[in-house]
């Protein structure tokens, strides 16, 4: 399954592709689909199009330019069943029961075709890619690692046995987390390809979506509605003190109230959560809010929620907060900085859109900046604008005249689904972490990329450690050198 923004593109079997609409997680709407000729086992997104490991139907590359009608562009067979897929650039790699990883060269999608394979294994269930090297889990169960440089003919530099039955693989630095049936998560060190090793075997929060770092605590929010508490005083180390489920269907969006001890969190609620003993944080309050909420910051006593328009919540009594107005934008909001008296929105396909929020009671649109893509992220630092975009990397805009903001600069990262300015550098989630050096916002400038298990969704800077929320890979801690 992969998500882009308010979609789902589903594996669904038998039935093909599925593209739902979560714009409202409580009725999630299905939009387009496609059947294939085999079961739908895996997908990979990139670009206009879905490439799906299709079972017996090899590979199938779904046009999805239009979600309500995608329609099948090209396919490439295989010898057996494909149960995984992963693209890079312009291969395709495919792991299949009994046939081991097909190399596909996607340059035209209408035309795959294979180029390379290696078949020295048993049942692959999960690939993944990075670089010239692919990780492939198989039923020995064992993790292969392979060199594709080139890709015509894959050689196999290492392999390390995995407990349990591999069904997932997601990459960081130089370690390969496992997911793995009956034997929960592997941790693998590849940092020398030709010897993985088992370093030992953990738990993480699956499925992490959203978090805050207050302190020594990292509050984070998963899918179907959980909070957890994360000791981080020791980074190295971090260790879960508390949990709250909460009747939130979605992953919930939180930011520390200025009132404490008290934290907002939202999904299709709104909810004040007492955090005083972090080891048993529990909800005090709720706003019933009809539609998702994408964003929420907190600032002057009041909630700034993000829900296609501006909604703005009163704080100032924490266990009775009430809505006291809202502000229609050209465009669908995905996120919300408020500073100086006004809201800075990522306005979906409007771009930016600048909201005077001098009196709250009375929000209204002042200035707006057009960008190429669709907006869904953004942090404000000094008179910059940094806009994340879902197809057109980070867009930098000058806002030193609200009324006037003008675009500069931008990166391309493609996909940008959060973004944090402190100093000089810029801190970018977008599936992998990006480090921008943006002394000087006319011309950003990448200083590191870093590989993370699952897609990094969410970041968060606190002295010397940045907080990742990675879809599949739960709370990851990185060390600023």
């Amino acid at each position: 399954m992969e998500v882009a923004g308010a979609l789902i593109y589903a594996a669904a079997m038998r039935y093909g592709l599925g593209i739902f609409d979560i714009g409202d997680p409580a009725a999630p709407v299905e939009i387009g689909s496609c059947d294939t000729p085999g079961n739908a086992y895996d997908l990979a997104l990139a670009g206009n199009y879905v490439y799906v490991a299709d079972g017996a139907g090899g590979l199938r590359v779904i046009d999805v330019s239009d979600p309500t009608a995608p329609y099948e562009a090209g396919a490439c067979p295989t010898p057996s069943p494909a149960y995984g897929v992963a693209v890079a650039g312009r291969y395709a790699y495919l792991v299949t029961a009994r046939s081991g990883l097909r190399v596909i060269d996607v340059s035209d999608p209408t035309a795959p075709h294979e180029v390379g394979a290696y078949t020295e294994m048993l049942v692959a269930q999960c690939v993944a890619v990075a670089g010239n090297h692919v990780y492939v889990g198989d039923t020995t169960p064992e993790l292969h690692v392979l060199d594709v440089g080139d890709p015509a003919a894959p050689v196999k530099l290492g392999g390390c046995a995995v407990s349990g039955s591999p069904k997932e693989i997601a990459l960081q630095g130089g370690r390969v987390y496992v997911a793995s049936a009956w034997a929960g998560l592997r941790v693998i060190d590849v940092g020398t390809p030709t010897v993985p090793t088992e370093t030992g075997a953990v738990t993480l929060l699956g499925d992490a979506a959203h978090l805050v770092v207050v302190g020594e605590h990292a509050y984070v929010t998963g899918h179907w509605g959980s909070l957890w508490v994360v000791d981080v005083s020791d980074p190295t180390e971090p260790m879960l003190l508390g949990h709250c489920a909460t009747p939130t269907s979605s992953p919930g969006r939180v930011a520390l109230m200025e009132v404490q001890p008290y934290l907002a969190m939202c999904a299709d609620n709104f909810l004040v959560i007492d955090i005083g003993d972090p080891a048993v944080p529990r909800e005090v309050a709720s706003v019933y809010i009809r539609g998702l909420v994408y964003a929420l910051r907190v600032s002057g006593g009041h909630a700034y929620l993000a829900v296609t328009d501006l909604l703005i919540i009163d704080l100032s009594d924490p266990i009775s907060p009430k809505v006291v107005s809202t502000c229609d934008t050209p465009g669908q909001t995905r996120d919300v900085v408020v500073t100086g008296g006004y809201a800075y929105l990522a306005d979906g396909p409007a771009g930016l859109t600048i909201v005077d929020v001098s009196d709250p009671t009375a929000p209204v649109v002042v200035g707006s900046c057009a960008v190429p893509g669709e907006a869904n992220s953004l942090t404000v630092a000094g008179d910059h604008a940094y806009l994340g975009t879902r197809n057109a990397g980070l867009r930098v805009i000058d806002v030193g005249d609200p009324t006037s903001p003008v675009e500069i600069s931008q990166y391309d990262c493609t996909r940008v689904r959060d973004v944090e300015v402190v100093g000089k550098l810029a801190y970018v989630a977008g599936g992998h972490f990006y480090v921008l050096d943006v002394s000087d916002p006319a011309a950003p400038r990448e200083v590191g990329i870093y590989s993370v298990p699952g897609n990094a969704y969410v970041v968060a800077v606190s002295g010397e450690y940045v907080y990742l929320a990675c879809r599949e890979g739960g709370l990851v801690i990185l060390k600023l050198r």
